[in-house]
């Protein structure tokens, strides 16, 4: 239980080596009949061991150690916890019919209904429900709300965070669903520090989508007061990525997002949320560019973005970025001839073949 602290105090610190030390450590003592005389305790250090792998990169190890746990698993509660873990890990590495699937798993486990099957008539529904949910509600309005208080709508706002970038990235015909279901479970049981997000997304469907851009705005406004309500425990990057990328635009100069995306990249390297700082990066890198930075500057603080999104595996991110150094190099007579798309030794056809082989 000591090294299980430790192992706490040193991950809120961001002292993931340290940390994944003392989780290791914690296994050790347990032993392997742990899971039969002390069955929490061992639970809850190979989970934390199985979340230190993954912030360390060490990903193969992560899928073994969440096989193990999921075979050990008692309860609901606990099984959707490793699918959880599942939802998590799958993203970050672009595995993503694999994570809407443990998403699946995780909230029929929890009691939530996600049917993907004929999903745009289950995402009109779900934000349908959603907008009655509101009954007219002002974004303000929804500071009062409790705190949720079921463990088992908690994780299951956790699991739906994760599967918003999924669906926002290879299946965006979900993405009402998902966001709709989110909704609905907080204004049913109350705030989570997910609902941040849950209404920063609210937001981008109704300005991107509906055309109501100042609405959306203010349902930005709000998941931003949810991040200061849950401090840390709020997924703080990824609501700053929604609402400078997404909502700000639309009633504010491009400049004004820049903050925002510095808040939300210091966020996640703070929380240890290595996936959204990564497109935090990405987009930033787009911003840069937009908003009249030199291209010479923007290219050459490049490499060190690459660096960050190679270190951190996120594929996706690290597309976006080679994908405008790619142009940008063009741009800037960086390269032989004007119509020559090549970077950094990528040319345009390599760059294709990499994103297809990812």
């Amino acid at each position: 239980a000591l090294n299980l602290e430790a192992a706490r105090r040193a991950t809120d610190a961001t002292a993931y080596a340290a940390a994944l030390n003392y989780a290791r450590a914690a296994q050790g003592l347990l032993g392997d009949d742990g899971w039969q005389h002390s069955h929490t305790l061992t639970l809850n250090a190979w989970r934390q061991r199985g979340a230190l792998e993954y912030l360390s990169g060490n990903f193969e190890r992560c899928s073994e150690i969440v096989a193990t746990t999921l075979e050990n698993a008692r309860t609901k509660l606990e099984k959707a916890e490793v699918y959880f873990t599942r939802i998590e890990q799958n993203t970050l590495l672009m595995r993503f019919a694999d994570a809407l699937q443990a998403g699946r798993q995780a909230l029929a486990l929890l009691g939530v209904e996600l049917p993907l099957d004929n999903a745009d008539a289950a995402g009109q529904q779900a934000m349908g429900r959603a907008m009655q949910l509101l009954a007219g509600r002002m974004p303000s309005d929804l500071d009062s709300l409790p705190d949720v208080s079921s463990p088992e709508m908690a994780l299951a706002q956790r699991c739906l965070r994760h599967m918003t970038i999924t669906a926002f990235l290879s299946n965006q015909t979900l993405f009402p669903l998902i966001v709709g279901t989110s909704v609905s479970i907080t204004l049913e049981h109350g705030h989570a520090p997910e609902s941040a997000l849950s209404f920063a997304n609210l937001g981008l469907i109704m300005g991107a989508f509906m055309g109501q851009y100042h609405a959306g705005h203010a349902f930005g406004q709000l998941a931003m007061r949810l991040c200061d309500r849950f401090q840390g425990r709020a997924p703080s990057a990824t609501v700053c990525l929604v609402m400078a990328s997404e909502v700000m635009p639309w009633v504010q100069h491009a400049r004004a997002s820049i903050p925002v995306f510095e808040r939300g990249y210091q966020a996640g390297l703070d929380s240890g949320d290595i996936l959204w700082a990564g497109y935090l990066v990405m987009y930033r890198v787009l911003f840069d560019a937009f908003t009249g930075q030199r291209i010479d500057d923007v290219l050459d603080a490049m490499p060190e973005q690459l660096g960050f999104t190679a270190r951190t595996q996120n594929h996706g991110a690290a597309a976006g970025i080679l994908a405008h150094q790619i142009v940008l190099s063009t741009l800037a007579g960086r390269t032989k001839s004007s119509s020559d798309f090549s970077a950094a030794g990528v040319d345009e056809a390599t760059f294709l073949r990499q994103c297809q082989d990812n």
